[in-house]
């Protein structure tokens, strides 16, 4: 049982979410309307790659990439003229989930909660109408959260409730997420071309999930030393090297019993486990279930 995709899901105190697909009727994501208030959004790309160009009213200019796997954060100032230019490649339309709300009350819950790391905007951005944002990587807490949101385990009557939990857990994993780059101070200082390396890096081990290179193999490719690939993945992704592969290859797993609804031994197979009990008792840290049970549970909630 899913949700409606690009269309509002409104909540009180002035929260809102929107699963959003690009490559289906996107009117309703396009045309939003600016708050009164200086506002904030928090975007999950789940897929596709989108070059933006946000033109303020003054004419200063912002250009970023949004791409799967990532994450962004935006201060969007109250009544500004903001335009927006989107480059979107042919066969990358994007695909994910976007969270907005009151700026103010996500500095006071930031403020309250003592995250440890400024918000990406300060007071004189409220005065200046400065558009604010920042990136980071979609870690794979924040990916089980949005998969719940996208496909809520509760009746339709309860989905509000549900959702509206759900969108408070993803912006207290980002905040969080945030707060413990920031205060790491053990790690290396990346640059952007360090950054962009361990994108790169990651999408290496995500292609090659049956047979993953080592350490070694994937810094060469790469081209990033050990340290920085190590610390870097926890910095940026919030999780190792081998939990990134792990958990990349136990929802790959997920997916394909939801999909194809083959026996165990070939879905651990296809995911680069050659012994079934150690992809059984990963499935089972990873979901909660052994992975016969999660395929007795589909059968039965499918009958």
């Amino acid at each position: 049982m899913g949700i409606q995709w690009n269309h509002w899901i409104n909540f009180e105190a002035g929260l809102r979410l929107c699963p959003y697909d690009y490559a289906l009727d996107n009117n309703e994501v396009l045309s939003q309307k600016r708050d009164t208030q200086p506002g904030f959004e928090i975007d999950f790309t789940l897929c596709g790659k989108v070059q933006v160009q946000v033109i303020q009213f003054q004419g200063k200019t912002n250009d970023f990439f949004i791409q799967a796997g990532t994450n962004g954060l935006y201060y969007l100032p109250g009544m500004a003229e903001l335009e927006t230019r989107l480059d979107i490649a042919e066969g990358m339309a994007p695909k994910g989930v976007l969270i907005s709300g009151d700026a103010a009350k996500l500095n006071a819950f930031a403020t309250r909660h003592k995250t440890g790391t400024p918000l990406p905007w300060e007071e004189s951005d409220v005065k200046t109408k400065a558009f604010a944002c920042e990136h980071n990587a979609t870690t794979p807490a924040m990916k089980m959260v949005i998969e719940q949101i996208l496909y809520p385990p509760v009746e339709p009557g309860f989905q509000s409730i549900y959702l509206k939990g759900k969108v408070l857990e993803l912006i207290a994993l980002q905040l969080s997420q945030r707060a413990k780059v920031n205060a790491n101070s053990s790690s290396p200082r990346l640059t952007k071309q360090d950054r962009e390396k361990l994108f790169h890096a990651r999408q290496i081990l995500l292609s090659r999930l049956e047979n993953p290179p080592s350490i070694s193999e994937l810094s060469r490719l790469a081209g990033i030393n050990d340290f920085k690939l190590k610390a870097g993945f926890r910095q940026i992704f919030g999780d190792s090297v081998f939990h990134t592969l792990k958990n990349a290859r136990m929802d790959k797993a997920r997916r394909l019993f939801d999909e194809t609804g083959e026996n165990v031994l070939h879905i651990a197979n296809q995911v680069g486990y050659a012994n079934p009990s150690h992809f059984a008792a990963a499935f089972r840290q990873r979901f909660g279930m052994s992975p016969r049970a999660y395929l007795n549970h589909r059968q039965v909630v499918g009958e």
